[in-house]
């Protein structure tokens, strides 16, 4: 069985015997409580952490290893010894060493940063280029409104429409995939952000 296949049948396990109280009947290879705790280990967490060193010096082939390195991971990733003899003398050895390798190997994954967070901004403090951005604001029945649009210049206008009299430089409202006149409209939002990303691996 590879190590992913692993992984996911000893969390389906751990669940199934956290949500009872009276374990597995005689088959006693973990506490339910126990089951509890090693399901928050396992548990992605949202708070930002420096990252630790890795730790190292066990064999997890053997049982010996596997469980000294559930002793020192709940020690420094999980600040308790609560479990130290437990895993030492009861937990079965054959899932301490599964266990371990699998939490040695999401111990050892490197953690993707956090996108930073795209808000709303005042339009005052939006870029008066031909970018595209997204426009918001109120309309008059008093919905949200989000439009794709862009600042167009009076040197923009005179160099891409056809008809530019009378046009005057400002915010367009630029949705309308057509050729059709009008194909853009000018708009007074009061807000406005970057459009997103493309997904990744994304046709360029």
């Amino acid at each position: 069985m590879d190590t992913k296949k692993l992984s996911d049948k000893l969390t389906t396990k751990l669940r199934e015997l956290a949500e009872k109280p009276e374990g597995w009947g005689d088959m006693r290879i973990i506490e339910p409580t126990d089951a509890r705790a090693i399901l928050t280990a396992l548990a992605p967490s949202d708070a930002a952490q420096a990252p630790l060193a890795p730790i190292q010096g066990y064999d997890l082939s053997t049982s010996a290893g596997g469980s000294g390195y559930l002793v020192e991971y709940f020690a420094t990733r999980l600040r308790t010894h609560t479990y130290q003899r437990y895993i030492e003398e009861r937990l079965a050895k054959d899932f301490a060493c599964a266990l371990s390798k699998h939490l040695s190997e999401r111990d050892a994954a490197p953690v993707a940063p956090a996108a930073a967070a795209v808000e709303w901004q005042p339009i005052e403090t939006a870029p008066k280029t031909s970018h595209t951005l997204l426009l918001g604001y109120l309309n008059s029945a008093g919905k949200w409104r989000t439009v794709r649009g862009q600042w167009m210049s009076a040197n923009y206008i005179e160099a891409h429409w056809e008809d530019p009299d009378d046009v005057e430089p400002g915010w367009f409202e630029t949705s309308a995939e057509t050729d059709d006149v009008p194909n853009c409209w000018g708009i007074e939002p009061t807000h406005w952000m970057p459009l997103p990303a493309a997904p990744q691996g994304a046709a360029q």
